[in-house]
């Protein structure tokens, strides 16, 4: 049943619903949303696979990343037929034009940096430093291990770290240090080295959450402490000297920080079923936020976006999903409830199934695309005809988009509720008439129809004012003992009316829909008029076959 609610969504994800307020009048919509949306703090990021070029194809990929500021793509992949691998740089450029049956090619040419040398892989992942000057990739070979930087402009290469099996790398601020982990025998070592390469300095064991300071004068990372126990070790540059600080819980392996390391995110078991959950902590705390992931079995965590609103999950079938690491801003809940939406949108399909060994998804630095190298077709693995995705294997880019929400005044939020609870009304209404022959109930007043309604709906506040627990708002308006089938236009019938706002009242229908109204003039004559002329024509009726 996951699996086909998973399909669903992602087959529905091209929709995109406005939001408004059910008034009388055209209002602008409140928040752009579908299942391509997700929701995070007062952000909104679209992901479109349809606006999406193939940067590369001349696989297999190993290894690829943006680089800092700018649009282009470093990647590993082979040079010619005799089975070499190098270095390209591809800009990612998006056509004017809307795509064809077959999504385009970037209009840019790859150019080629390095090509390593007969026996040596290049196996990634890439590294770019923070000036964008040289770019990092781990290479392997029968005689030589490491990391080779190549110099963005030039081309020329050289060894860092040579003998180790590097396992991640950060660059200092201004590219002139690298500080990275290898995995040993005894476990993760910390290593610092200067560019161009001087011999490397071992600073010691842990390795995870490793950052430099702002200023390149020092070095942060976690290290073992005791069975549970981390503690955070920094290196000072000027005096070489390693200290310890701030004790903090063990994390579980797999776990990823932001990359300002003030949160960890983790992949953990939930104790309701068997798939996994995201908790994010913060990055010292012992108490995290667990994210709803509706649809969505993680695998692995795949790391956060620059601006670290994002963490990219890997989810079933090789999704790429993008998980909001804030939680969703209060108005927003209240106006995706309002509207009947459901409130799980902090997590959403990015594109196409994901090769995962050949590199986590990379973001640009201004979080408005994200590359990926794609796998076999969700078509494909379903048996079904080939779509119109992108060829298996390929480097591409896809964009996304960044919408701020406005701010929501208190009283909008407010009437957004009361649509909510309104249309809660209105529905629990319509089952009581589905179990009593279409016999509304037979009550002389509010408070006497909501005991009623009691067993249909979740709880009594829906008929109070928002924020309060017995200012009951929401008054019926059906006399006792009519029957659905005598009433021509169930559209029009008002069926429950609140009216304590100078600005707007809100009915609730016959059949189940709710609008907000703007008042004016003698605004009651809506409810008070039709009910009127029901009972005229009624007593007509009436009177006409001789009752």
């Amino acid at each position: 049943m996951r699996r086909c609610l998973w399909l669903a969504v992602l087959l529905a994800g091209a929709t995109a619903v406005a939001l408004v307020p059910g008034t009388g009048q055209e209002q602008p919509p409140i928040l752009r949303h579908s299942s391509l949306v997700t929701l995070v703090g007062d952000w909104g990021f679209e992901f479109n696979p349809g606006r999406l070029v193939v940067l590369a194809d001349e696989g297999p990929i190993t290894g690829f990343a943006f680089g800092p500021g700018r649009a282009e793509v470093a990647y590993c992949a082979p040079v010619g037929e005799r089975g070499e691998r190098g270095l390209w740089v591809v800009a990612a450029a998006f056509p004017e034009a809307e795509p064809g049956p077959s999504f385009p090619r970037t209009s840019a040419r790859p150019r080629l940096l390095w090509t390593a040398p007969e026996g040596v892989t290049l196996r990634g992942p890439v590294w770019w430093a923070p000036d964008g000057s040289r770019i990092a990739v781990r290479a392997v070979g029968d005689r030589a291990r490491g990391v080779v930087a190549v110099d963005y402009g030039s081309g020329d290469a050289a060894w860092l770290c040579e003998g180790n099996d590097v396992g991640d790398l950060v660059w200092g601020p201004r590219g002139k240090r690298i500080a990275y982990v290898t995995r040993e025998e005894t476990g993760r070592v910390v290593w610092v080295q200067s560019v161009p390469p001087i011999e490397a300095r071992r600073l010691g064991d842990g390795g995870f959450n490793v950052r430099w300071s702002l200023d390149g004068h020092s070095l942060r990372w976690l290290r073992p402490k005791s069975e549970g126990l981390w503690v955070e070790a920094t290196w000072d540059a000027a005096t070489g000297e390693v200290s310890e600080a701030n004790p903090q819980p063990a994390r579980p392996d797999g776990a990823v920080w932001s990359p300002d390391g003030r949160f960890c995110a983790t992949l953990e078991p939930s104790s309701e079923s068997e798939e996994g959950r995201v908790v994010i902590y913060p990055a010292s705390g012992t108490v995290g936020e667990t994210v709803p992931l509706p649809y969505v079995q993680p695998k692995r965590l795949l790391g956060w976006s620059p601006d670290e609103r994002l963490l990219m999950v890997l989810g079933d079938m090789d999704f790429p999903v993008a998980v909001g690491a804030r939680p969703m801003a209060e108005r927003i809940r209240l106006m995706m409830e309002a509207a009947g939406q459901r409130s799980e949108e902090r997590v959403t399909i990015c594109g196409y199934p994901i090769d995962a060994a050949a590199g986590p998804p990379s973001w640009s630095s201004g979080c408005d695309m994200l590359a990926y190298v794609t796998a076999a077709r969700l078509d494909d693995r379903l048996g079904g005809p080939a779509d119109a995705g992108p060829p298996n294997a390929s480097l591409v880019a896809t964009a996304a988009r960044r919408h701020h929400i406005d701010p929501i005044p208190p009283s909008q939020v407010e009437s957004q509720l009361v649509l909510s609870n309104m249309k809660n009304v209105a529905l629990a209404l319509q089952m009581y008439l589905a179990d009593n022959n279409d016999v509304f109930p037979p009550s002389e007043g509010s408070e006497e129809a909501w005991w009623i309604l009691d067993e249909y709906v979740r709880d009594r506040s829906l008929f109070m004012r928002p924020g309060t627990e017995d200012d009951m708002v929401v008054e019926y308006l059906v006399p006792p003992g009519i029957r659905l089938v005598e009433v021509d236009d169930i559209v029009t019938m008002p069926v429950a009316v609140v009216d304590y706002h100078p600005d707007f009242y809100v009915l609730a229908y016959g059949d189940g829909h709710v609008m907000m109204h703007p008042k004016h003039g003698e605004y009651w004559e809506e409810w008070e008029g039709w009910w009127r002329e029901f009972w005229e024509k009624r007593a007509e009726q009436m009177g006409q076959s001789g009752q």
